[in-house]
């Protein structure tokens, strides 16, 4: 009782503290919701977004000196991508707000190229409205409990006020175990018995549904209400595995650090419907910047419709897939589908544990001057790691964090290249295990 008491207060407390500060993430899910129930052809929603891709450009060229000099339309702006960004990071980021306080948010995304972008406060409390409005979807509410598993780092990390006050639970998943995911099992269970929604990667419940069919897991005594799957795409029998093991509904959701939530799952598995609110996009050539239509395999572009502190107008996100429309509730949406390209390698410490990929792209983030990267496991013991930078100073201390992570008596090599290949859908690898017998 008194902790459905506490989820009582923090939700009413959340929301008039919104309201005091101009209800922007009110605002914001009530637009989500509103253009999610037109049909994609719909004129009203063919008029906002025609306003909002036209105020951008208007703005990013009045504002930026990366825009300044395109006298073009939204159809004729250059198609940008992380190296572009990284290259250019001071001359995207917009005059008004570069002596404002911003949010930095870092990743090195699905393609091994570690960046930093900049989001003004309203760009913030817009991805905050899309977390609470696709995860209300999945039966979040503010002020419940949310078990959020994920690779911690010191960015990561929050205070245990800030837990408490946000009713979160953060449990660190570097290790992947069957010891570790036992563990993990056991804290879930405890934390929610008065109900939870369970959020992590794909490549974590992964190694999850391993170890459930392992050991023939048959059921669970604690009360999760909803999961979510995020960064890669999360394979159908992952899925199922969950739903019947946790006895609820498993939900995909499509989104990345430096944008937000683009899409979700609905009713089809990996057809994410957009969230055309926020965003504007499109699919390109994989090999040149041609649009493709509807139904046509290419590179996902993202218009960020919300961020004025960095622009990101046409932004390759590294993504694969096509766009279709298909219709639910008698609303024909634009989804995005055959998703792919981003599955990751599972990868091991010299003692043959589990590592989260995670840890490997998080550690990363500290070393802004490599523009690529790649980690390759190539034996029990042996790794090389691929680097496309013009530095070398950060070496000794790369290696030594590779060192702590996997083991003393691990043989680490690090190499410099000019660029980390691609696959023929386009993409880099940035994880990879090239060993044959994996135990």
């Amino acid at each position: 009782m008194l902790l459905r008491l506490l989820e009582y207060i923090r939700n009413k407390m959340y929301w008039i503290n919104d309201k005091l500060h101009g209800g922007i993430v009110c605002q914001n899910i009530k637009s989500i919701n509103y253009y999610s129930s037109l049909d994609f052809d719909d004129q009203k929603l063919q008029d906002y977004q025609a306003k909002k891709l036209n105020y951008l450009t208007e703005y990013a060229k009045k504002n930026t000196k990366f825009y300044s000099e395109i006298d073009k339309s939204f159809l004729q702006f250059p198609i940008i991508d992380k190296s572009i960004i990284k290259e250019n990071s001071e001359d995207i980021l917009s005059d008004k707000y570069k002596n404002k306080q911003l949010f930095s948010m870092s990743t090195s995304g699905s393609t091994g190229t570690p960046f930093t972008i900049y989001q003004n406060i309203n760009k913030k409390k817009c991805v905050n409205a899309e977390i609470i409005k696709y995860s209300n979807d999945v039966g979040y509410n503010v002020g419940s409990k949310l078990i959020f598993l994920r690779a911690m780092t010191k960015k990561s990390e929050k205070t245990k006020l800030k837990k408490i006050i946000q009713n979160e639970e953060l449990i660190d998943i570097g290790n992947l175990s069957d010891d570790s995911i036992k563990n993990i099992l056991a804290v879930i269970n405890k934390k929610s018995q008065n109900g939870a929604i369970l959020l992590a990667y794909a490549s974590t419940y992964d190694a999850i549904r391993d170890y459930i069919l392992k050991y023939n897991l048959k059921s669970f005594s604690g009360k999760i209400k909803g999961i979510i799957s995020s960064s890669v795409m999360l394979f159908d029998n992952t899925r199922e595995v969950l739903e019947e093991f946790f006895n609820c509904k498993v939900t995909s959701r499509y989104s990345n650090q430096e944008n937000g939530v683009l899409g979700q799952d609905i009713d089809l598995n990996n057809a994410f419907y957009i969230n055309e609110s926020n965003y504007y996009i499109e699919i390109f050539d994989l090999e040149s910047d041609t649009l493709l239509n509807d139904g046509e395999f290419g590179r996902i572009v993202v218009t960020d419709l919300h961020n004025f502190a960095m622009p990101m107008i046409r932004y390759d996100t590294g993504d694969v897939g096509s766009i279709e429309i298909i219709t639910n509730d008698n609303t024909k949406k634009r989804v995005i589908t055959n998703f792919g390209g981003r599955k990751i390698d599972l990868v091991y410490n010299t003692e043959g544990k589990l590592l989260s990929p995670h840890v490997i792209s998080n550690l990363m983030w500290d070393f802004q001057s490599i523009d690529q990267f790649q980690f390759i496991q190539v034996d029990k013991k042996k790794y090389v790691v691929k680097v496309n930078s013009n530095n070398v100073d950060f070496e000794s201390t790369l290696y030594n964090n590779l060192m702590s992570l996997l083991g003393k008596d691990a043989l680490i090599k690090i190499e410099h290249v000019k660029e980390v290949p691609v696959l023929s859908s386009g993409k880099r690898k940035y994880i990879i295990n090239q060993m044959t017998n994996i135990e």
